[in-house]
């Protein structure tokens, strides 16, 4: 078992570097994002925690795009610009505290939010 889960992760982080998936929490279905943590592969913002990668999933970015539409209620062109600009400021932000893609698009629209 030990083998075919290491086969498992050689294949989703091959996926990934051609850019058409996307490594999403298994829970909310955000992208996550490498971890700076030791020990730990990625973190999701939305949870504020890392993970390992068996809490997340690999899926095609078209479908994640199609999450996003949904969740946002948007069109697949205004989700493509949410996640582009979202993935530049996580890349711009990573030693400061990141706020979810929920809380950047709020903030977007102009917007106040709250932790809960």
């Amino acid at each position: 078992m030990e083998k075919n889960l290491i086969k498992q992760n050689a294949l989703d982080s091959e996926k990934i570097k051609n850019d058409q998936f996307v490594t999403v929490c298994s829970r909310c279905g955000f992208e996550v994002f490498p971890s700076a943590v030791e020990d730990y592969e990625y973190q999701c913002f939305f949870h504020d925690e890392d993970l390992y990668s068996i809490e997340t999933k690999v899926i095609s970015q078209d479908e994640y795009l199609n999450y996003l539409a949904k969740h946002f209620n948007c069109s697949k062109e205004e989700a493509i610009y949410k996640m582009n600009g979202y993935r530049k400021y996580v890349q711009e932000n990573q030693q400061d505290y990141t706020m979810s893609l929920p809380e950047f698009c709020a903030i977007q629209n102009g917007l106040s939010i709250q932790k809960m």
